[in-house]
């Protein structure tokens, strides 16, 4: 049985934790990264100096890792995005 995705979002003190299957893409944009939601939701970090590097990485591991826990932290700019297989 596959083990199903999910994926943190952690932003000062904020925790948005949502099933990997509710994010239908993720958005580079000029000031920042986009979540869209199924549905037609979105959640967007604006940060103006956020460098390129950080929101590829963001966009890459959000989408190559479905059936992981995914933590995206906007807090942790050397390391904004992990995996956990476990």
């Amino acid at each position: 049985m596959a083990t199903e995705g999910k994926v943190v979002i952690k932003f000062r003190d904020i925790v948005i934790e949502a099933p990997r299957k509710e994010i239908s893409e993720v958005f580079e944009t000029p000031d920042g990264v986009t979540f869209q939601f199924v549905g037609g939701s979105f959640l967007s970090y604006n940060n103006q100096y956020l460098p390129s590097e950080v929101k590829q990485q963001v966009k890459r591991v959000v989408d190559s890792f479905a059936n992981a826990k995914v933590t995206v932290d906007f807090n942790n700019q050397k390391q904004p995005a992990s995996v956990d297989m476990g």
